[in-house]
């Protein structure tokens, strides 16, 4: 009788019950909340038995509305994950490493099938990465050969954006303009670091005639050489009084 009475006022006043249940759970939300984990954990295993069954009779209609939410709410849904994943971005790479290692065989196993099945689609989707993403493209290629020759390679891409700025996105060399390539003050070959203490912008021209020169006698040596700009590249590079302030010789 009086559980009926309950169900006739909730319904009368619905607007009013919402409202007071609202005031009253932003009031108690941290006691709610352990009470809430506390419940849960005594009565873990009932709870997840209860949902697996409440699942399985209504799955078509969960899974529909959980489609339609997505398409309505994709963009937030998106950038929750994106915030979540920065946000966490060091367990999550530590527990995917851990997975990894405990199954590569089956996570080897499960790219390969992927890409054999997507081949054509990822190299289209590659292509229109480097072609968006050029600057990227650069330092990824340059780090993955810096790592071939077991050389240092941190340079960032933020940091090339920011070696080039200080060189006015001009040739460090020349003063020429134009596209830059990431030139080795000390070249690879001499084991030169692919890190911001080595590399600096230069023009492809320069970047071809230097190859593994001596940076500073092959500089001296051409008709475009002035002190300001080489007295700007070792100050750029931690010289002083041309003595070397980090080690690239």
């Amino acid at each position: 009788m009086f559980f009926k009475a309950g169900q006739r006022y909730r319904a009368k006043n619905h607007d009013d019950v919402v409202e007071r249940k609202k005031i009253y759970y932003i009031a108690n939300r941290d006691v709610i909340a352990i009470k809430n984990g506390q419940y849960h954990q005594a009565n873990r295993d009932s709870i997840l038995l209860m949902m697996r069954q409440y699942y399985q009779r209504n799955k078509d209609s969960l899974n529909k509305k959980s489609r339609q939410y997505y398409v309505i709410n994709r963009m937030a849904i998106l950038e929750q994950k994106r915030i979540y994943n920065f946000e966490n971005r060091v367990i999550i790479n530590e527990k995917n490493k851990i997975y990894y290692h405990s199954n590569i065989e089956v996570c080897v196993e499960r790219h390969r099938k992927y890409y054999k099945e997507n081949k054509e689609v990822l190299r289209e989707k590659n292509k229109q990465w480097r072609t968006n993403h050029p600057e990227e493209q650069r330092v990824n290629n340059q780090r993955r050969r810096a790592r071939i020759l077991k050389l240092p390679h941190t340079l960032t891409v933020v940091e090339w954006l920011w070696i080039k700025q200080q060189f006015d996105n001009k040739c460090c060399f020349c003063g020429k303009g134009g596209p830059m390539t990431h030139e080795h003050f000390v070249a690879a070959t001499k084991d030169g670091e692919y890190t911001r203490d080595n590399i600096i912008p230069s023009c492809p021209s320069c970047n071809n005639s230097k190859y593994n020169h001596n940076p500073l006698i092959w500089y001296r040596r051409q008709s475009f050489y002035t002190k300001a700009r080489e007295d700007k590249i070792l100050k750029h590079l931690g010289y002083k009084d041309h003595k070397q302030q980090l080690r690239i010789f």
